[in-house]
């Protein structure tokens, strides 16, 4: 006397995986959450809602911003290239 048992393995995260869509969404979003997290930072220090392209120019200051004072090396044409960097990106976030 022989007992045969068929299982059947369909299971749902499999099928998630075997679409990929699903997968390369999370690993996105993964990769995208610390932008996201300063983006939030962001909006709680200024009190208003700052969206990504502002959070850029916000970034782009803060980068001229220490070009321009911790760039001790370069020469003076570089320091005030650095200098109308960050005023110029300064302008751009007032917009």
């Amino acid at each position: 006397m022989e007992k045969q048992i068929t299982f059947t393995a369909i299971d749902k995260e499999v099928n998630d995986f075997a679409n990929g869509k699903d997968v390369l969404k999370e690993v996105k979003d993964w990769a995208l959450m610390p932008l996201e997290w300063l983006r939030r930072y962001y909006s709680g220090v200024m009190g208003k809602e700052v969206s990504n392209g502002k959070m850029w120019l916000i970034i782009q200051a803060q980068l001229a911003l220490f070009a321009t004072l911790f760039v001790l090396n370069e020469s003076f044409v570089a320091k005030i290239g650095f200098a109308l960097w960050f005023g110029w990106s300064v302008w751009r976030c007032k917009e």
